[in-house]
């Protein structure tokens, strides 16, 4: 689910989505950094503290139901301030 967001959040132009691991990971002064995680393990917001990158914000994305992705894009770029 955190992949579809991020997608949507990239494709809506809201967000940039960076993999984690990527080799070349960037700060964009563009967008704020958020960590999207796929459950509550917390995977993305952990590897970018130990890479010492602070998210302005992180979300656990565990609900999957119809209509789940959609309500947290639209959450999401609420919070970014970004009506989307």
């Amino acid at each position: 689910m955190a992949r579809e967001v991020g997608a949507l959040l990239d494709w809506n132009g809201v967000a940039e989505m960076v993999w984690l691991g990527a080799p070349d990971l960037k700060r964009s002064s563009r967008f704020p950094i958020v960590a999207l995680d796929g459950c509550g393990k917390a995977c993305a917001l952990r590897w970018l503290e130990r890479h010492r990158i602070v998210p302005e914000s992180s979300y656990v994305l565990e609900e999957r139901t119809p209509g789940s992705v959609e309500r947290a894009v639209q959450r999401i770029a609420a919070d970014l301030g970004n009506p989307g």
